[in-house]
């Protein structure tokens, strides 16, 4: 009879445990041999290319990527394609001089197969590299020109009840410098954002928005593609304060009185700045411009100054009478 072995409640025949060892076996060591072949296959790489004038610009985009084809054994690429994500190289696209200087407008040919010898160095040797696609690259110098634009930002908004700003809204960048051909930046008259969205608000916001890179601005440098709004946000209380009304009367024979004397201005402040409100802040004076003095019943309140940090500022009353006595 066969021998059995006993593994808590199992039981296995000791034939297919030794059969099942030595297929696992066989397995590891066929993976390993197919592993170990030199195999051909397409990998993509990126790029960035250096020792380009710093004088000049692109006149477009250089390719962001790179498909290589190489010989290499299983494993390097079975462990490269395990790590998911596309290694960086540098091209050297350094440009040939014409009589010591580059000229704008000429042709450029960057030979990449001549460069497959930097390529493996930067890919660890792990590569025989048999063809670069593209193989050349040819591209234009254009002079660098700049120029300052404003950044428009579309944002929309509201508050909560008794809500509002607490100071003025900020912007940065309100302007943003451009660098490129100068054919592209005359085609570029400002920068624009995403339109967003706030509603409800009742505390202080920040947000950052994208720049809406058109096809103009994808061809310029500038030190940021994104903006940043921030508003300042404080609960509002009503309040009121009497103020003496004034009148400037050197442009008439009458000194003037009016009746009430003083009026009052209700208006809504931050509760930051509620105790910073002083009489001093505020000025109201009657007009008596182009106004006929013997034969108007009353005049107009106008609040001639108050802190711009107050909201929806009222008077009341906003007119008052008056009596006139000829001058001495």
């Amino acid at each position: 009879m066969p021998k059995i072995k006993e593994i808590g409640r199992f039981k296995i025949d000791a034939n297919v445990s030794v059969f099942i060892t030595c297929f696992f076996v066989s397995f590891l060591f066929w993976i390993m041999i197919v592993l170990s072949k030199e195999y051909t296959a397409y990998i993509f790489v990126k790029t960035n290319y250096t020792n380009l004038p710093e004088d000049k610009i692109l006149t477009y985009k250089l390719p962001s990527e790179l498909r290589l084809e190489v010989n290499a054994t299983g494993f390097v690429l079975v462990s490269k394609t395990l790590t998911n994500s596309l290694q960086t190289i540098n091209i050297d696209a350094t440009p040939p001089k014409k009589n010591g200087r580059y000229n704008v407008g000429d042709e450029f040919v960057l030979q990449l197969q001549s460069q497959t010898s930097q390529i493996t160095e930067q890919l660890d040797n792990s590569y025989k590299i048999k063809s670069v696609f593209p193989d050349n690259i040819s591209f234009y110098l254009a002079s660098k020109s700049q120029k300052v634009v404003p950044v428009k930002y579309h944002i929309n908004y509201n508050f909560l009840s008794q809500f509002s700003y607490a100071d003025s809204i900020h912007i940065s960048p309100k302007k943003i410098l451009l660098k490129g051909p100068k054919q592209i930046l005359d085609k570029i008259n400002c920068v624009d954002t995403d339109s967003i969205t706030i509603d409800s608000i009742k505390e202080n916001v920040t947000k950052t928005v994208n720049f809406i890179l058109t096809d103009e601005l994808k061809q310029v440098k500038m030190r940021t593609t994104k903006g940043v709004i921030y508003i300042p946000v404080d609960k509002f209380t009503e309040t009121e304060i009497e103020l003496p009304i004034s009148i400037n009367t050197s442009s008439v024979p009458y000194n003037i009185k009016t009746f009430p004397v003083k009026t009052k201005v209700k208006f809504l402040v931050t509760l930051s700045k509620f105790k910073s409100i002083k009489p001093i802040l505020f000025s109201v004076s009657a007009n008596i411009k182009n106004v006929d003095l013997l034969k108007a019943n009353k005049l107009n309140l106008t609040l001639d100054k108050y802190p711009s940090y107050i909201k929806n500022p009222i008077l009341s009353p906003s007119e008052v009478e008056f009596i006139l006595n000829q001058k001495q």
